[in-house]
């Protein structure tokens, strides 16, 4: 549900700056951003270990990745 409510934000100020129309007041807009949204899993973003990090600050070429 987030995301739909996030679009609707959104959305929400971009056309209310764009256009000054206040989209709240179409309340089937967020029913419908609603129904889109069902089932929706957001994927994880992959992040580096501190292992990682680490390994690649000690053994990666300075003359490549610091330039």
């Amino acid at each position: 549900e987030a995301c739909g409510l996030n679009i609707h934000s959104m959305l929400k100020s971009t056309i209310f700056l764009d256009e000054s129309i206040d989209i709240s007041k179409f309340s089937m807009l967020l029913v419908f951003l609603k129904k889109k949204n069902v089932g929706y899993q957001p994927k994880k973003a992959s992040v580096f270990t501190m292992e990682e990090i680490t390994k690649f600050l000690l053994e990666a070429s300075d003359d490549k990745f610091l330039v």
